[in-house]
């Protein structure tokens, strides 16, 4: 399961540990399979490695920023789980020149990212019969990074939740700035190979699971208080009195094992990511729908 390093989604420190929002998925997985977080393999892919990696079963599970699209769904063969981030692409650009929006970068050189939907979303952005930009395309994310700023581009474009990430990579921090501007919609989505339905069915549920513990305030300090609940619903989810779902093969404390280990939706959102980060990315659409966001259960019944 995994990629190459980006900030607040994965990185691996001096004594190679991995951190970051999806490596926490990764560790959710593991805690409700084995009742251990740390029982995980990590691979570290390119964006042009990583589908053909998943298809040919080098990995079980791609969690890596990779939008839900119907070609990977179609053409390679693999299953989207669920959105687990809302994103779209965006731009990091030089303050001195002054660029206030996207339609500005006409005719500017524009570091990228090569394997993703990057490329794809500029031609779209620009369109026909209008003036484009020259793409300067690496095969991966920090080499497009270090290439900007070293100065060979104008901007960097990638999915507006990476560009905090290489915004503080970047010597001079102060010296740029991320538009406000979004082209594209780019819901991020875990993957799996088609075919095997319990275990897609076990990786999207893990992720609704940690959502609808968010959504009733269960969190890893308080879940062995949960317990105690004379809520029906809340004892099914942490497995009180009852499987949730014995077809899916697990324990009936599953989801209290990922809690318990790991923590709910907002809690590895908000360490990862959000306000208890360095990168303070506000919750936005990915707040539950009882704060204006997205993030939606059906119910787990």
């Amino acid at each position: 399961m995994r990629r190459e390093r980006l900030p607040g989604f994965s990185l691996t420190d001096s004594r190679g540990r991995w951190s970051g929002f999806d490596v926490d998925y990764c560790r959710a997985y593991a805690a409700a399979i084995f009742g251990d977080p740390n029982k995980v393999q990590y691979q570290a892919l390119t964006a042009a490695e990583r589908l053909p990696a998943l298809q040919a079963g080098r990995i079980d599970v791609l969690v890596r920023n990779t939008t839900w699209s119907i070609a990977r769904e179609t053409e390679f063969g693999l299953l989207a789980t669920g959105v687990t981030f809302y994103d779209g692409q965006g731009f990091l650009v030089l303050k001195n020149l002054k660029i206030q929006s996207a339609r500005q970068l006409a005719d500017r050189n524009i570091c990228l990212q090569q394997g993703t939907t990057t490329e794809g979303n500029l031609l779209d952005y620009f369109g026909a019969g209008r003036p484009t930009s020259k793409t300067v395309a690496f095969a991966k994310f920090d080499e497009a990074v270090k290439a900007y700023g070293d100065g060979k581009c104008d901007a960097f474009t990638s999915d507006a939740s990476t560009l905090y990430g290489a915004h503080l990579t970047l010597a001079r921090y102060d010296d740029h700035i991320v538009l406000s501007d979004v082209i594209s919609r780019e819901p991020l989505s875990p993957y799996v190979r088609q075919g095997d339905d319990r275990w897609f069915n076990f990786i999207r549920w893990t992720h609704l699971a940690m959502l609808e513990a968010e959504a009733r305030t269960i969190t890893q300090i308080n879940v062995d208080q949960f317990l105690e609940s004379r809520d029906p619903s809340v004892r099914r989810l942490l497995g009180v009195d009852s499987n949730l779902s014995p077809a899916i093969g697990l324990s009936k404390d599953w989801v209290y094992r990922i809690i318990k280990r790991v923590g709910n939706y907002g809690e590895i959102f908000d360490q990862n990511l959000g306000r208890l980060s360095t990168l303070k990315i506000p919750r936005g659409l990915n707040a539950l729908w009882t704060g204006g966001g997205l993030q939606y259960t059906p119910g787990l019944h």
